[in-house]
């Protein structure tokens, strides 16, 4: 990693030093150190980092977490609240920078669609679809799913 990373000194070419990481690696995904390690090559924080990866679904990070719980954040789920319930997840879950939680076993995602625009606001967690969301219902999903 640390030969590929010399190669490339500016942001630029960070999406390319991915690649060629990747290219080379025998497991799929980047874990923790390795973005760590990504992030401060090009002198930029892990978020940035994670933002990239998460945004090209071609990238696969490798997070410790057990549980990811996407919340559509389309027009449909917005106007009946999803912002509201990202908001709350990240402060009831506790959640670091990269959308982590404190315990590290739950990772909220933004997704732009889940195709149930007739039950919004909608979320799924895991494989779990959970529909017509509000605070509590979804305080008390998180509860069980835990």
């Amino acid at each position: 990693m640390d030969e590929i990373l010399k190669r490339y000194n500016d942001r630029s070419y960070l999406i390319e030093a991915i690649h060629d990481i990747l290219d080379k690696k025998d497991e799929k995904g980047l874990g923790d150190e390795e973005i760590k390690k990504i992030a401060k090559h090009f002198k930029i924080s892990v978020a940035e980092v994670l933002g990239v990866l998460t945004f090209y679904s071609m990238l696969p990070v490798k997070l410790k977490v057990k549980h990811t719980i996407r919340v559509c954040v389309s027009p449909a789920c917005y106007i009946k609240g999803s912002r509201e319930l990202v908001e709350f997840l990240k402060s009831y879950l506790g959640c670091d920078e990269n959308n982590v939680s404190r315990d590290g076993r739950f990772l909220i995602e933004e997704v732009e669609c889940l195709g149930l625009c007739d039950v919004a606001p909608a979320v799924m967690i895991d494989d779990r679809i959970v529909v017509n969301l509000d605070r509590e219902k979804l305080k008390r999903v998180i509860e069980e799913v835990r």
